[in-house]
């Protein structure tokens, strides 16, 4: 009687630390699951920030290129004028030189 009594409590603290053992192994594997969901979550979140400084990044590149090229066409522009107004007053003082000379002809031969 005792020895099946014993048998019996053998039994059950076999049993015990079965349940036991499978109570840590389904433990390390919810907890497996979770820190794999964590990590994905946070590789996620990295990814998303990556992306939007990489968005970021480039609109500020687009916009410094847009903000050169318009400073180009302004100096382009100025360019331009300042040749245009060059121009216009080498005219100005070819037109005067020209009717300075013609007005010291007409009085020469007004003279002779």
């Amino acid at each position: 009687m005792k020895a099946l009594e014993a048998a019996e409590v053998a039994k059950r603290l076999a049993e015990k630390k079965e349940n036991e053992r499978k109570m840590r192994k389904e433990a390390l594997k919810l907890e497996r699951a979770k820190m794999e969901e964590q990590n994905l979550r946070q590789w996620e979140l990295e990814k998303e920030k990556k992306d939007q400084e990489h968005k970021r990044k480039e609109a500020d590149m687009a916009a410094k290129k847009r903000q050169r090229e318009e400073e180009e066409k302004k100096e382009r522009e100025r360019k331009r004028k300042r040749v245009e107004e060059a121009r216009r007053q080498q005219l100005v003082h070819e037109e005067k030189l020209r009717a300075e000379k013609e007005e010291r002809e007409k009085k020469h031969r007004a003279a002779v």
